[in-house]
């Protein structure tokens, strides 16, 4: 039964449930409401939200109660809410976990992903790279770092690898032999993705970049199920053949309710360096209209530069061709 002291009511019923249009009191959210000597006592019922979701609500309850003359403390209880089975969570000690994603393979999100979490950790992040390509991992290759390998703390978690600019990358490639193929069928592939979601130690991290493999399968359901994304970027090339793609991507996280941040257009061209003229080897112009058709955000092009892979941070060039992914490092800080 519910019993809300009248003189707190009008203020509760301007507090808005985060996310939603709904008061608390349309909501069904306050189970009790009491008013003794300056004390407003607030019971609610069993809510099923992430922390910071329920830590906003909370403040937001003791900011409107303390406007009113006869409140001079707050106290506010709720019991614990019974999580449904695989309800997403957050990635332990991670603060923003950002998924990019194509289901199309060989638009260069892998490399994509390397880049804007090198840049984020210039701009003084701590940033970490996991690599969800089970049967098929690149970034030990993009790394340059094959004969890696990754081992466990003494809580059985993954400890992973910590380069020389500090940015931390976990990928299967460095707990196998370089060539050797993994046959796994789903369940055991869900099992490993689950492994490598929560049980390592990243301990404490502004941003996790999480390579997705190409496609809508096991990758992409377990990581839905298991864990709170704040985002995805979604890559795609000009190429008629792999906007189809994309837009199967857009929908598979929309349906989700995955955030998603905006659309890349990769190698988008290519400056001859004997002209510098821009070649559109590709295609031209086409991720950008199919994002304003999606009503989503378009946060640029990126141009394919062959010498990105072997290029060394201190050369005179860096700056300018990591120039792009700078800029959509930017982007993500307001993420």
């Amino acid at each position: 039964m519910t019993s809300i002291d009248q003189r707190l009511r009008e203020a509760l019923s301007q507090v808005i449930y985060p996310d939603f249009s709904l008061d608390l009191l349309s909501m069904g959210v306050v189970k009790e409401a009491s008013l003794q000597e300056g004390l407003a006592r607030i019971i609610l019922r069993p809510i099923a939200a992430p922390q910071e979701k329920l830590d906003l609500l909370k403040s937001q309850i003791e900011k409107t109660l303390l406007t009113l003359g006869q409140v001079e403390r707050v106290s506010i209880e709720w019991p614990t809410a019974n999580r449904p089975p695989n309800q997403p969570v957050r990635i332990d000690r991670v603060g923003k976990t950002i998924a990019v994603g194509s289901c199309k393979g060989g638009v260069g999100k892998s490399t994509l992903t390397v880049n804007l979490a090198r840049c984020l950790q210039a701009m003084g992040k701590n940033a970490g790279l996991l690599d969800l390509d089970i049967y098929g991992p690149s970034l030990p290759a993009i790394l340059n770092i094959k004969q890696a390998r990754v081992n466990a703390d003494s809580e059985g978690r993954i400890i992973p690898l910590v380069l020389p600019d500090g940015l931390k990358a976990l990928s299967i490639g460095f707990m196998t032999a370089p060539e050797q193929a993994l046959v796994w069928r789903g369940p055991m592939l869900i099992k490993l993705v689950r492994q490598l979601l929560h049980k390592t130690a990243w301990h404490g991290l502004d941003f996790l970049l999480l390579d997705l493999p190409p496609g809508t399968g096991d990758v992409q359901m377990s990581l839905l199920r298991h864990i709170i994304l704040d985002g995805v970027i979604i890559v795609s090339t000009p190429q008629e053949a792999a906007l189809d793609d994309t837009v199967r991507g857009i929908n598979m996280f929309q349906r989700s309710q995955v955030p998603i941040i905006g659309l890349v257009e990769n190698m988008s061209y290519f400056i001859c360096p004997s002209c510098q003229s821009a070649h559109y080897i590709f295609g031209r112009d086409t991720v950008e209209p199919l994002a304003r058709r999606m009503n989503l955000n378009f946060l640029g092009q990126i141009p394919l530069n062959p010498a990105l892979q072997q290029l060394d941070r201190q050369a005179k060039d860096y700056a300018e061709i990591t120039k792009p992914y700078d800029e959509l490092a930017r982007k993500l800080l307001t993420v």
